[in-house]
């Protein structure tokens, strides 16, 4: 059985932690061995730091501001809601010779882009062209006959300028409707998603926590000003006791 004198008494409250002569070796071995996976996990979330998610060019990609703002467009085409891929608005194009939206956005001259957007139709007579222009690049999409749900569409083109314009223009005279929604520009290239982000930002954290969790253990344990010196004790079972000795008055 072991047994506490009262001076251990006290160190047992003071050190909730076991008391065990091999706790404290394994617990520093331990913060030893951490160490280093923790340095690793930070430098990973400084990675992906160093390499954001691609930023959309777009301004009011999605049309939440309820109108047109940063957009030009066609009379034939508005603003609705209930009419959105996402969120409460999208863009409603009844299909007229001429029929479009655009915007101009900054870019680097010859950098390549990604294009996306999400779009559907409702076509009662026969296909209808969705015809997307950045730059020199023309992307073409044949709507068939019925009612199309939203699809996501994606291309990659060459900026042309400095400023380079993105149109999307519905090419029939049958009568017909598209819908437009959560449209983008984003430079080509490897970038972090962000699920990724926040997969990687909630492990930094979790790492930082662990660090202070440890940090607070060891100090709550061996490096109270009270205790002066540790006695390591061994009983009849073999096991050990961190003794502290209180200082005398």
């Amino acid at each position: 059985m072991l047994t506490t004198s009262p001076t251990s008494s006290r160190i047992l409250r003071v050190c909730p932690c076991a008391l065990t002569a091999a706790q404290p070796m394994l617990l520093f071995r331990g913060m030893n061995t951490l160490r280093p996976i923790l340095l690793a996990l930070t430098a990973i979330a400084a990675l992906s730091v160093a390499c954001p998610a691609k930023a959309n060019l777009i301004t009011n990609p999605g049309f939440e501001t309820g109108d047109f703002t940063g957009w030009t467009h066609a009379a034939s085409a508005s603003v609705e809601a209930g009419s959105a891929h996402s969120g409460n608005f999208g863009v409603e194009m009844a299909s007229s010779v001429g029929s479009f939206i655009s915007q101009s956005v900054a870019t680097t001259p010859s950098a390549t882009y990604t294009v996306s957007f999400f779009a559907g139709s409702i076509v009662p007579l026969q296909p209808v062209n969705l015809a997307v222009t950045f730059g020199g690049t023309v992307f073409n999409h044949l709507f068939p006959l019925g009612q199309t749900g939203y699809n996501e569409f994606t291309f990659n083109a060459t900026a042309s300028g400095a400023n380079t314009n993105l149109s999307l223009t519905v090419q029939g005279l049958v009568p017909s409707t598209f819908f437009l929604d959560d449209i983008s520009v984003e430079p080509a290239g490897v970038a972090f998603p962000i699920a990724a982000q926040q997969f990687l930002c909630s492990v930094a954290l979790y790492s930082a926590w662990l660090a202070c969790a440890a940090n607070w253990v060891a100090k709550a344990c061996f490096g109270r000003p009270a205790i002066r010196r540790a006695v390591i004790l061994k009983s009849r079972r073999r096991h050990r006791i961190c003794e502290a000795l209180q200082p005398h008055a």
